[in-house]
C-alpha cells in the first residue's frame, strides 16, 4: 500500500487495500486503525467509475463500519456496491456485493431479512459459477436458519455446505462447516463430540486465518 501511494498507482493500492482486511468481506477493523482509513483511501484514488474493485472496497468499507451506532452507514454503503455491480452485470461480483451487504447489516432482528438476501446472492453465485461464492451463500443462510430455530433446515444446509467446502479443499470454507458443527453439538450437549471437533476446527483455522483461531483457543482454554 506504501509502494502504490508513493507511485499513485491506484489498482495496486485498491489491491492492497482488499486484501489488507483479510479474507472475509465480513470483518471488521477489531481494533485495527488501519483498515477503514486504507479502504477510503483506495476509494478516493480509483475514483467514481463503475468497476469490480470499487465493488470490493464499498463491500469491506461498509463490513468494517458495522460495530458504528449508525447503522445507516454501512447499509448505505453496501447499497451503493449492489448498485455498481448490477450495472456493470457480472454475477460473481454481483454475489460479493451481496455479501457484503449481508455482513454489514447483519443484526440479530433482521434474519428473515437476511435469509431472503442469500436467496438473492445464491441466484447470482450460481451464475457465476464460482463454488467459493456459492459455499458464502450457504454460509449466510445456514447463519440466518440457525437463529430463526429452523435446525432441520439449517443441518441441512450445513451438509451441503460442508460437502461443497471439501469438493474445493479450501481450509477457510471447510472451517465454516467445522465451526458450525462443533456448536451445533455443544448445543445438543455432545460435549465429547464437540472437544474432537475443536481440534479439527483450530486445525482448519490456523490455516485459513492464524489470528481468530489464536483468540478462539484462548476464549477456550480459559473457560476450560
Amino acid at each position: 500500500a506504501s509502494i502504490a501511494r508513493r507511485l499513485t498507482l491506484s489498482r495496486q493500492l485498491a489491491r492492497a487495500a482488499d486484501g489488507y482486511g483479510g479474507r472475509w468481506v465480513w470483518g471488521r477493523p477489531a481494533g485495527d486503525p488501519h483498515i477503514i482509513p486504507l479502504l477510503e483511501d483506495a476509494l478516493a484514488a480509483i475514483g467514481d467509475d463503475d468497476s469490480a474493485e470499487r465493488v470490493k472496497l464499498l463491500g469491506r468499507l461498509a463490513c468494517a463500519h458495522r460495530s458504528d451506532k449508525d447503522r445507516e452507514i454501512g447499509a448505505n454503503l453496501s447499497a451503493q456496491a449492489i448498485a455498481i455491480a448490477r450495472r456493470i452485470g457480472d454475477p460473481g461480483t454481483l454475489a460479493y456485493a451481496l455479501d457484503a451487504h449481508y455482513g454489514a447489516n447483519f443484526w440479530y432482528d433482521n434474519a428473515d431479512e437476511r435469509l431472503d438476501l442469500t436467496d438473492q446472492e445464491m441466484v447470482a453465485a450460481r451464475e457465476s459459477g464460482s463454488k467459493e461464492r456459492i459455499v458464502h451463500a450457504l454460509a449466510g443462510r445456514l447463519g440466518a436458519l440457525l437463529e430463526l430455530g429452523r435446525m432441520h433446515d439449517a443441518e441441512a444446509t450445513l451438509d451441503d455446505l460442508a460437502r461443497l467446502a471439501d469438493e474445493i479443499r479450501q481450509p477457510a470454507q471447510q472451517w465454516i462447516a467445522s465451526g458450525t458443527r462443533t456448536m451445533l453439538a455443544l448445543l445438543r450437549g455432545e460435549f465429547d463430540l464437540a472437544e474432537g471437533l475443536m481440534h479439527e476446527e483450530l486445525h482448519l483455522m490456523f490455516r485459513s486465518t492464524r489470528e481468530p483461531a489464536l483468540v478462539l483457543r484462548l476464549d477456550r482454554l480459559e473457560v476450560g
